[in-house]
């Protein structure tokens, strides 16, 4: 046992576009946003680490959280809330 460097820790990978059953079929799981209402694949889902630990899927996909954050960017920096209202769709 030496003392010295900690065990490096393993670099965050995105989790696999695709799943498999048990009998390695691929499985295609689908998702439908809360905000745009639009049925996509698993993939376009983000995911969120809850307090307790457990991980779960963003219920927005990628696209309509990155539209409502320019948004919310755009908004902070006129420093109007009427801007982020109207840009917003959802």
């Amino acid at each position: 046992m030496t003392l010295g460097k900690p065990a490096p820790t393993p670099k965050r990978t995105r989790r696999s576009a695709q799943l498999f059953d048990v009998e390695g079929n691929p499985v295609h799981i689908r998702l439908t946003c809360l905000c745009c209402k639009e049925v996509k694949p698993l993939a376009a889902f983000g995911l969120r680490k809850m307090s307790n630990g457990t991980v779960r899927n963003q219920p927005w996909c990628r696209a309509c959280r990155s539209t409502k954050n320019s948004a919310t960017k755009a908004g902070a920096a006129k420093g109007a809330k009427a801007v982020l209202a109207e840009e917003s769709e959802c």
